[in-house]
């Protein structure tokens, strides 16, 4: 049987707080309603993200940081990949749930060229393990999508270390679909790290997935803040 040769471990980390957390009616002369930027707050935080995993380069050597397309994301994973002076990938399969407090809406992405100006550590040249924006989704449409894409992309990447930088609501069906458990409890605070790994393992039996770290915000000087989740 072929072996797998070395531990994959997969850092699941969300975005950093928004320019719209606690701004009422922000949607309403909002350009880009569903496509808010981190706030200065949460470019503090990005940082502090990258900061942390510049502090463990050594003991995890990050193969590749994949992200949502989203502007929010993108900053977030721009902080990490310049701490690491390394490239994102956009990945498709961890795309935000379009749905914004019970209503939902359609992505609306901006092109690939226009985003590469704004974050030069673009790769334009990587391919999206997923090609496919999800449409309609509800949250058991959402916990399939993501389980489908983790596997995916798990499979991917495998023996190798990763980041995501996604949402909290697919963080934790991310999170959910790779461990097997629809009913984990995930800590998603803005920029919290969830680390979950896979060791050296004979594949035909099967790969069993294990949460080290659940939301951890240690890194962050202020801790966890604005944690989210289903119901």
């Amino acid at each position: 049987q072929v072996q797998q040769t070395a531990m994959t471990t997969i850092f699941l980390c969300r975005h950093g707080y928004r320019e719209d957390f606690g701004v009422k009616n922000w949607r309403a002369t909002a350009p880009r309603p569903f496509d808010p930027l981190l706030s200065d707050t949460g470019l503090e935080q990005a940082q502090q993200l990258g900061e942390f995993f510049a502090g463990v380069r050594e003991k995890y050597k990050v193969d590749k940081i994949l992200v949502s397309p989203y502007r929010r994301t993108l900053q977030t994973a721009t902080a990490i990949a310049d701490a690491l002076d390394t490239s994102i990938g956009i990945e498709y399969g961890i795309i935000e749930w379009a749905t914004a407090k019970g209503v939902s809406f359609e992505h609306d992405l901006l092109p690939m060229n226009t985003l590469s100006q704004s974050f030069p550590r673009l790769d334009t040249k990587f391919s999206s393990t997923v090609d496919t924006l999800p449409v309609g989704e509800d949250e058991n449409k959402l916990h399939e999508r993501c389980k489908q894409s983790i596997h995916q992309i798990a499979s991917r990447f495998k023996g190798q270390t990763i980041v995501l930088v996604t949402h909290a609501a697919p963080l934790i069906c991310l999170a959910r679909g790779l461990v097997g458990d629809d009913n984990l409890e995930v800590r998603t605070g803005v920029c919290s790290i969830t680390k979950i790994v896979a060791q050296p393992d004979d594949i035909s039996k099967g790969t069993k997935w294990t949460v080290e770290e659940n939301g951890s915000c240690a890194h962050l000087k202020d801790g966890e803040q604005m944690h989210w989740s289903f119901g």
